[in-house]
């Protein structure tokens, strides 16, 4: 008969200990390979959903029916209008209009919700069958970006510094700058609470194209005119730099965060039974 002593106990004791260490660190690592693994097909399905193209313009949150986003898109192109035809009769000439940041941004969220509005409609005729070329639609997202970031950046700008600068206030003047820079702001931030497009991060150059253009022809006028657009923004001293640097900072940062909530709140779910922490035993 085998005699268990207490020399043979210990060693029986260390070497099944030794073998449940070497399958605890065996099954606890092949668990974090596979976290790892995981980790990275999460990380490449965000990849691949920022650099992928898809139609997002028809798609409406999931708190809402599609036809009340279309309606809502209607009724905002139609207000839009209305507006800018009222800042047309405002203007000298028609020309003025580009001179003002702000009205490229309203122009932007005009054109938006007309592009949107014409593409919802013909999918919603066409028994949700996307109707029209590609392009368009990649241009309409593209606009959707433009109109969201520069009307919060220069939403931030009038009511914090140009407002203040602007006295006496005309009431035309108080009408046409609400619904310039108070109205079409909230359109455009109720779309982005309506809407499931994405911003894209490839857009970041074309928004900085577009900042230092503005600036560029706010440049031209007032070396030419020898008459400023916006107070402050004189061309002869560094102030007027700084502030171009301040306000192209500012449309940055608005890009950055409307990216981040995009990614954050309008990118599909992942899969409820992924959960990481649980497959560690």
């Amino acid at each position: 008969m085998f005699n268990i002593n207490n020399s043979n106990y210990s060693l029986i004791k260390q070497i099944t200990y030794q073998d449940f260490s070497i399958s605890h660190h065996l099954q606890l690592y092949t668990s974090i390979q596979n976290i790892l693994q995981n980790q990275d097909l999460i990380l490449n399905k965000f990849e691949m959903l920022q650099k992928s193209e898809e139609n997002r313009v028809n798609k409406n949150a999931k708190f809402i029916k599609f036809e009340t986003l279309l309606i809502f898109r209607i009724i905002a192109f139609i207000y839009m209008t209305w507006v800018l035809v009222q800042s047309h009769f405002y203007m000298e000439y028609f020309e003025k209009n580009f001179l003002y940041f702000s009205l490229w941004g309203n122009y932007a969220v005009y054109f938006y919700f007309g592009f949107t509005s014409i593409e919802n409609v013909s999918y919603f005729l066409n028994h949700s069958t996307q109707f029209y070329h590609d392009s368009f639609w990649k241009v309409t997202q593209l606009l959707y970006t433009i109109a969201l970031v520069f009307q919060l950046s220069i939403f931030a700008l009038f009511w914090v510094f140009t407002f203040t600068k602007i006295v006496p206030f005309r009431s035309d003047d108080s009408f046409l700058n609400i619904n310039l820079h108070a109205v079409s702001v909230f359109l455009i931030i109720i779309d982005l609470v309506l809407n499931q497009i994405i911003i894209k991060r490839k857009h970041f150059t074309i928004l900085l194209v577009i900042c230092i253009l503005y600036f560029i022809v706010n440049f031209g006028f007032v070396y030419g005119s020898e008459q400023f657009i916006y107070p402050g923004i004189t061309w002869d001293n560094l102030i007027s730099y700084a502030l171009v640097v301040v306000s192209i900072g500012l449309v940055s940062i608005s890009f950055w965060i409307c990216v981040y909530l995009t990614e954050k709140l309008k990118i599909a779910e992942i899969p409820k039974d992924l959960n990481l922490l649980g497959q560690i035993q």
